[in-house]
């Protein structure tokens, strides 16, 4: 990788970013990881209790999504 591109987080904006996440989600090689399509861009259509998410950019073009969030103490036992 050329060592001058800028690697960024911006902030996640569900009005112009969901489009392009469930384009994402879609694609064929991305279903082989993640699953049913439909199902994760429904819960991905709720917002991350107790954390946040990002699209990921490489020279301000859009590369990849980030979500993250704290998990209750009972999850974590259960883990």
């Amino acid at each position: 990788m050329d060592q001058d591109k800028k690697v960024s987080l911006r902030p996640f904006i569900h009005k112009s970013d969901h489009a392009l996440l469930e384009k994402w989600i879609k694609n064929s090689h991305i279903k082989e990881w993640w699953g049913d399509p439909d199902k994760i861009i429904k819960e991905l259509s709720e917002p991350a209790i107790g954390g946040g998410e990002a699209i990921i950019t490489i020279q301000d073009k859009p590369v990849g999504y980030v979500r993250w969030q704290i998990p209750a103490l009972e999850e974590l036992l259960e883990a």
